[in-house]
């Protein structure tokens, strides 16, 4: 009586596992949106914070610490990673709180550059506004992110090729508050960095160097990334290191998004210092400034 009431509830166990497994997939895919995000985040929390404490390769770089500034310095190069915010409840255009600190300290600011997801979604209209709204009063440049090359939700690079924004071949190269700075397109490869501009960085005549891109460079970084897509296809921030004859600084803006994300992050090992931040919406959105040659990092809800 006992086996055959053991063998029963065996049954009813592998019967209620074998219905799980059918359909909890349908009833998450016809959740809506923001509760398929949140339950998402929920489990992506957990496991992010559980791989932070055990990760040693993460916890043996060498923390750097980028100081904090409270008002914007007048010629100011503005670094600006996930501009769009809160992924639950992504803006139609810009971040609210990141439009109202541009608009009140546009007089101060000589060049914007975006590190990616600009938008939530890069149609021509989003684009066009962006120009209207600042190109007069400052230059924009743009290292394109996943979310820059959607259009209506389907991949479609041409959109923003066609814009000014996107005109210009990456990577490139140009000169600001005394810095070689380098513009890449972190879309292409995955991820990974390409040839063409690790030959850009090791041929440029500055000893120090600032790589600006969307999506993490190294695995140990995937860790705080918004988006984890490229973690299979990744180097190490110490095989990555031996590729370059100089120090170079990278910045990323695929980070921040999130509550359980960090706002900002800088590690360093060997010749490179890694960056990575990014908005969210959050009460301590941090940007990173440049000023004649010097990183700080500002909190745009100071304002």
């Amino acid at each position: 009586m006992k086996k055959d009431l053991r063998i029963r509830n065996s049954l009813i166990y592998i019967f209620l596992a074998f219905f799980s497994l059918i359909i909890t997939p349908i009833v998450y895919k016809n959740l809506p949106r923001e509760s398929r995000i949140y339950i998402r985040q929920y489990f992506y929390k957990a496991k992010v914070t559980s791989q932070l404490i055990l990760d040693s390769k993460f916890r043996v770089l060498d923390k750097c610490n980028i100081k904090e500034i409270d008002n914007v310095p007048k010629n100011a190069t503005l670094i600006v990673g996930h501009a769009y915010g809160d992924p639950y409840r992504p803006s139609s255009f810009i971040n609210q709180n990141l439009y109202k600190f541009i608009d009140k300290n546009r007089s101060r600011i000589s060049t914007i550059i975006f590190t990616g997801d600009v938008f939530g979604n890069g149609t021509k209209s989003n684009w066009y506004k962006l120009d209207s709204s600042f190109g007069d009063d400052f230059e924009i440049i743009v290292a394109p992110g996943n979310h820059d090359i959607t259009n209506n939700g389907t991949p479609d690079k041409n959109v923003f090729k066609e814009t000014r924004f996107g005109r210009k071949e990456f990577p490139f190269s140009l000169k600001r508050n005394g810095v070689n700075l380098i513009i890449d397109d972190s879309t292409v490869n995955n991820g990974v960095i390409i040839k063409k501009t690790i030959d850009l960085i090791n041929n440029s005549k500055e000893y120090e160097n600032i790589l600006l891109r969307h999506h993490m460079p190294v695995i140990e970084f995937e860790l705080i990334a918004n988006n984890r897509e490229n973690e299979n296809h990744l180097p190490s921030m110490k095989k990555l290191s031996k590729l370059f004859n100089k120090k170079i600084i990278i910045i990323s803006g695929d980070s921040g998004a999130f509550d359980h994300l960090p706002r900002i992050t800088c590690r360093r090992l060997n010749n490179i210092v890694m960056i990575a931040n990014g908005i969210g919406d959050h009460r301590d959105d941090q940007i990173v400034i440049l000023s004649k040659g010097i990183l700080y990092r500002y909190k745009i809800n100071n304002n």
